[in-house]
């Protein structure tokens, strides 16, 4: 046993593989979610631990973030709702999947610019 640490008790280890089952089962589905539905959607949901990073850190830890987490922590936050605007926008723009129809929209302006260069 190491010194300092208090004996590992079957509650402890119980709520340990409860916990251990529960996390497994949760990236399973974010696995399967991934696999099935649109990343620029998911991606925003899965930053959401972010949100339960700062909440169970001052419930169980008594502690917040530093300035410079808080900062990082903004950032990823603000890059998925960015995508996902920019992704919604340009499905609305261009219908469909929106990735494959902006780089044909990209593919036909610089088809486009070439001929008038030409002329």
């Amino acid at each position: 046993m190491a010194i300092g640490w208090p004996e590992l008790s079957f509650l402890v280890a119980g709520f340990a593989l409860f916990a251990s089952v529960i996390n497994l089962t949760g990236n399973i589905c974010l696995s399967r979610a991934y696999q099935t539905a649109d990343a620029s959607w998911l991606t925003p949901m899965d930053f959401s631990y972010l949100i339960f990073a700062v909440l169970w850190s001052r419930v169980i830890f008594d502690q917040w973030p530093s300035t410079a987490a808080i900062i990082g922590m903004s950032l990823s936050g603000t890059a998925g709702i960015i995508t996902v605007w920019r992704e919604h926008t340009m499905m609305f723009l261009f219908g469909g999947d929106a990735e494959d129809n902006a780089i044909g929209f990209l593919n036909r302006n610089i088809s486009i610019m070439r001929l008038t260069a030409v002329e």
